[in-house]
């Protein structure tokens, strides 16, 4: 519609124009011609009687150029937002059929769910869903370990050796940390027994690529008794020493059914301060037990 309007102005300007004018006492006319393309206005006088008494011509105005230019720049401003409009509705038109696109494969994405929500009704059962840990970074979900041992303590310096029996029972405070009491006995080969009461904390670490397979540290601190007795004809002597005892170990386990422990322990060592200094032990155990309840 911009363009017809722009071509019937340029057409308007392109005519030029007529015009004429009679002095009504005297009776001579002037005419006046513009529609040349000569840029000139040619006027014709004649006297009262139609005998022509003069020609002659003078320049057209400048508003006939002045508005061709005017012509030729709004042309080219159409032009110019002719093809603006021309990509713009190509964009509209791959907008468009990119958003067909999308609706497209939303709806196909709608059928697939509803298919699976289908299927998963009709599998649906009234079993109480099970939630399974990894066997190889949870030990189990039973939260109390009670695990006996037996070993052997091995006195360092003027600490007695003999046989070791103890029992290890702890609570889970953490996915694989459990507060431990461990009390344990030392059958000593000086006449002599040590009983230890200590308290402490494991932490199972699991085996990458080895399931229900744990290595583990373990610290303890706590109270021993070394009960010393001797019988000498007839005569028993008797005598208990009291210490402050702690130590660390490091061992493996195996978890079976979540329940089952089985472990080795094959570095131990334990120390007890008293008066008299401090006595060492190295300890090496195995161990048996279960996860509760």
């Amino acid at each position: 519609q911009a363009k017809a309007q722009l071509d019937a102005f340029e057409k308007d300007v392109g005519k030029g124009w007529t015009a004429s004018g009679t002095d009504t006492e005297t009776g001579i006319t002037k005419s006046y011609d513009a529609t040349g393309r000569d840029g000139l206005v040619h006027v014709t006088v004649t006297t009262k009687d139609g005998a022509v008494a003069q020609t002659y011509t003078y320049p057209r105005s400048k508003n006939k150029a002045e508005a061709g230019k005017r012509v030729e720049r709004m042309k080219e401003l159409l032009g110019a937002l002719e093809d603006d409009a021309k990509q713009r509705g190509d964009e509209l038109t791959g907008a468009t059929q990119k958003l067909a696109a999308a609706e497209a494969e939303v709806k196909k994405l709608q059928a697939s769910l509803d298919d699976c929500l289908e299927r998963c009704r009709q599998k649906q059962t009234h079993v109480a869903p099970q939630i399974d840990r990894p066997a190889s970074t949870v030990p189990g979900g039973r939260p109390i370990m009670v695990q006996p041992s037996g070993g052997a303590g091995l006195g360092l310096g003027q600490q007695s050796s003999g046989p070791l029996l103890g029992v290890l029972v702890g609570y889970r405070v953490l996915p694989n940390g459990y507060v431990v009491f461990a009390p344990e006995i030392t059958f000593g080969n000086n006449n002599n027994t040590i009983i230890g009461l200590p308290l402490g904390f494991q932490y199972d670490v699991p085996l990458p690529g080895l399931p229900h397979f744990f290595a583990y540290p373990r610290g303890v601190l706590g109270y021993a008794a070394d009960l010393f007795s001797l019988d000498v004809n007839g005569q028993t002597f008797s005598n208990t020493t009291h210490a402050f005892m702690f130590g660390g170990a490091g061992g493996a386990k195996y978890v079976l059914d979540d329940r089952w422990i089985f472990a080795v322990e094959p570095v131990g060592l334990t120390g007890y301060l008293n008066d008299n200094g401090t006595g060492w032990a190295y300890r090496a155990t195995l161990g048996v037990g279960a996860q509760l309840p």
